[in-house]
């Protein structure tokens, strides 16, 4: 008669072929299709992350348990655009990180330094241990404050190629308030009518988004808008979920006495 919820930040059933693609050996946890199935049925709720992996769980669970999506909620911070042409990127040491941001370096980045010699690169986090001294870019390692880089910054990248989940990263980007350009993989899971973000998979392309947005005030402007009315109807949102679940839980407890 206990309630049991599990809440879920990924799909983990094969996960692993994840890491196959990139020729790399798995390095996180993963499932047979079978398991996470099981598991998941031992739920009264499951909990996913983001809608397409809310209709994959109700492909596993029983009728009698209850999925819902309640995305990453996040506290928006007001940011203004400086007038600097500078990128962050801002990542763990996870293999996904690292392929994208190897990607951008190599494919993109020489591209934005041909029509923009000024521009600087920031790189935080645990990813920049994975990466070699350069006077490309600044390693700004792990920081205590995360809102200080994205101060002195005018946008933000995310090149993941891989992944699975919701891409946390692009998330505190646009509740930072910063104009985001990011392959398709790292929004997965963040489609809007709103245009908060720019989407690119092509390295000319990507670097053509970023080069505009580090010339143009007004595309920036723009993009900032639309995050301070994306992420407050992200996180109502999620605060409706929320209250939705917790309601429906205490009903079926006061049930169960």
């Amino acid at each position: 008669k206990i309630l049991k919820v599990i809440d879920t930040h990924d799909i983990m059933t094969k996960r692993y072929q994840q890491y196959l693609k990139l020729s790399q050996s798995p390095e996180f946890f993963y499932t047979t299709k079978r398991q996470e199935q099981k598991c998941l049925n031992r739920a009264d709720v499951v909990i996913a992350i983001q809608n397409r992996e809310e209709r994959y769980f109700r492909t596993l669970t029983k009728k009698k348990t209850k999925v819902v999506t309640i995305g990453d909620c996040i506290e928006k911070n007001e940011s203004k655009l400086i007038d600097d042409k500078s990128i962050c990127f801002i990542g763990a040491a996870n293999t996904f990180n690292v392929q994208g941001i190897l990607w951008f370096l190599k494919e993109v980045f020489p591209i934005i330094q041909k029509r923009m010699p000024q521009v600087r690169l920031y790189i935080a986090g645990r990813v920049c241990d994975m990466l070699p001294d350069s006077d490309d870019y600044i390693k700004c390692g792990v920081v205590d404050h995360i809102q200080r880089v994205y101060e002195k910054t005018r946008i933000v990248i995310n090149p993941v190629l891989q992944g699975t989940g919701l891409n946390i990263k692009s998330i505190e980007a646009i509740a930072n308030m910063k104009p985001l350009v990011s392959t398709s993989v790292g929004v997965k899971g963040l489609g809007s009518e709103l245009k908060c973000f720019k989407v690119a998979d092509d390295p000319e392309r990507f670097a053509e988004m970023t080069v505009r947005l580090l010339i143009s005030d007004e595309e920036c402007e723009n993009l900032i808008y639309n995050c301070d009315r994306f992420i407050d109807g992200y996180n109502r949102k999620n605060e409706y979920e929320i209250r939705k679940i917790m309601k429906w839980c205490a009903e079926k407890h006061e049930w169960h006495n």
